[in-house]
C-alpha cells in the first residue's frame, strides 16, 4: 500500500483515461508544478480542493453585527474550487426592525483573504437583480474586505453617476437583492 509510483521522470505515460473517479487522499491533489510560468511570486500550485454548498445569507444594519432584517426569503449557493470562491446569493428584506446604517450582507461560506496590501477591498461581484427599493438606485456591486465574512453594497444615487455610496437600511428598505461575488479564501 502506498509504495508503487506509476511511471518515472524518464518513463512517463502519455493520457489518463478512466470509468471512474480520481479519488485523492487528503492533503493530496493535482499537482501543476512543472508549469512554472508565472513572473509573479507563487505561494501552490497544488489543486486539492473543491466543494460546493449552500450557505445563509443575513443582513444586518450599521455594523455587520448589528440591527438583523428579518428576511421573507434567503438563500445561497458557492462553489470552491482551490482557494477561489464563488458564492451566489438572494436576500429579500420583509422587515428592517428601525435598523440604519449601511447594509452588512454576512454569512459567506469562507473567510475573504487579505491578499492586496494597502487595501481593505480585496473581492467584487455583481448584482443581477434588485427591486422594490425605498430610493432609487443604479450601478449596485458588492464588495468585501480582507479578513471577514461579509460584504457591503456600492451604489450611485443619481443618474450622472456622482453619487457613490453605500448601500443604506434608509435606501434599501425592504427591497430584493440576487447578488454573485467572488473572492479568494
Amino acid at each position: 500500500d502506498d509504495a508503487i509510483d506509476l511511471g518515472t521522470s524518464g518513463a512517463r505515460f502519455k493520457n489518463l483515461r478512466l470509468s471512474g473517479n480520481v479519488i485523492f487522499h487528503s492533503g493530496n491533489g493535482l499537482d501543476f508544478s512543472a508549469t512554472s510560468d508565472s513572473s509573479g511570486s507563487m505561494s501552490s500550485e497544488l489543486l486539492d480542493d473543491y466543494e460546493e454548498g449552500t450557505w445563509t445569507a443575513t443582513v444586518n444594519y450599521g455594523t455587520s453585527s448589528g440591527t438583523s432584517a428579518t428576511l421573507a426569503n434567503s438563500g445561497g449557493t458557492y462553489t470552491k474550487i482551490g482557494r477561489l470562491v464563488t458564492a451566489h446569493a438572494f436576500v429579500n428584506v420583509s422587515n428592517t426592525n428601525s435598523g440604519s446604517g449601511n447594509v452588512y450582507v454576512g454569512g459567506l461560506p469562507f473567510t475573504v483573504a487579505d491578499l492586496i496590501a494597502s487595501t481593505g477591498a480585496e473581492a467584487s461581484g455583481i448584482i443581477s437583480y434588485y427591486t422594490a427599493f425605498s430610493s432609487a438606485v443604479n450601478s449596485l456591486r458588492p464588495r468585501a474586505e480582507n479578513s471577514t465574512k461579509f460584504m457591503t453594497i456600492d451604489c450611485n444615487t443619481s443618474a450622472t453617476q456622482t453619487a457613490a455610496t453605500t448601500l443604506t437600511a434608509a435606501i434599501m428598505g425592504t427591497g430584493e437583492i440576487r447578488l454573485t461575488i467572488t473572492y479568494f479564501a
